[in-house]
């Protein structure tokens, strides 16, 4: 649903946006599938999905840090070390 703001700022004109019935029935059987199993992204990922204007009010967990770091892997891929890391003596 939309509202189109009036030159009157107390009056609004609500455009509500055609959804496929079908779809919609199909998003919600989807959580209903997974919300026993999935995890809070993908539970997220699927109401996303299914409305679009839906933003989480609490914030995601947040991402693990890395357990190698990105210069240990790129000078294992045959890359050239960064001028920052060391090697280490033999």
């Amino acid at each position: 649903m939309f509202v189109c703001w009036t030159a009157n700022p107390n009056f609004g004109i609500i455009n509500k946006r055609p959804e496929d019935f079908e779809k919609v029935c199909a998003g919600i059987r989807h959580l209903v599938s997974i919300m026993n199993d999935a995890g809070v992204e993908e539970i997220r990922s699927a109401l996303q999905a299914l409305v679009p204007e839906y933003v989480p009010s609490v914030p995601g967990p947040a991402k693990p840090e890395r357990a190698i770091p990105a210069a240990a892997e790129a000078s294992a891929a045959g890359a050239a070390p960064s001028p920052l890391v060391q090697p280490r003596p033999a």
